[in-house]
This record gives structure tokens, C-alpha cells and sequence, in this order.
């Protein structure tokens, strides 16, 4: 894969990501204090169950953000790109 290839592929993954850093904190605003106030009557436990459920979305959207990127980029690099990739990541033994 050639620099040029490789700055395009760059573009495709900043786009998704850049997405999510925006949305995230917007998101954080608007439903983290809504689950901690839906936690509140069960006290301590109950903030610790509202923090692993936002870790859990968290996790989720990054997830999601992920497979978008490579969905994308499947989809718009040159085929002869991405049958090169998948082909070198078969053929190269593990390390």
C-alpha cells in the first residue's frame, strides 16, 4: 500500500471518529445526569450501576464507530487495496 492509499484511508476513519468525540460529550450532558438521577434511591450501588452502564454504552459506541470506519473504507478503497490487505493478513504467519 503506497503513502497516497494509506492518506486516504486515514480520511475515511477520521470522519466516524471525529463524529463520536463530538457526539459524546453532548451525549454525556444530556443522559448521564438522567441515569444518576434514576440511580439515586438505590445510593452508592446505584451510581455504580449507572457508571457501568455508560462504560457499557461507551463501549458500544466505539464499537459501532469501529466497524463503521472498516465498512467505509471496504467500500470506497480500490478493490485491488483491500483484496491485497485481506490477502497479506492471511498469508503472514503469526508472530
Amino acid at each position: 500500500m503506497d503513502e497516497e492509499e494509506f492518506d486516504a484511508g486515514r480520511d475515511l476513519v477520521e470522519g466516524p471518529v471525529l463524529a463520536e468525540v463530538r457526539t459524546l460529550p453532548i451525549a454525556s450532558r444530556l443522559v448521564f445526569p438522567a441515569l444518576l438521577k434514576g440511580w439515586t434511591g438505590f445510593g452508592p450501588i446505584g451510581v455504580a450501576l449507572t457508571l457501568m452502564t455508560w462504560c457499557g454504552v461507551l463501549g458500544v459506541g466505539w464499537v459501532v464507530t469501529a466497524c463503521t470506519g472498516a465498512i467505509i473504507w471496504e467500500r470506497s478503497a480500490p478493490a485491488e487495496t483491500v483484496i491485497d490487505s485481506q490477502l497479506s493478513s492471511v498469508a503472514a504467519p503469526p508472530t
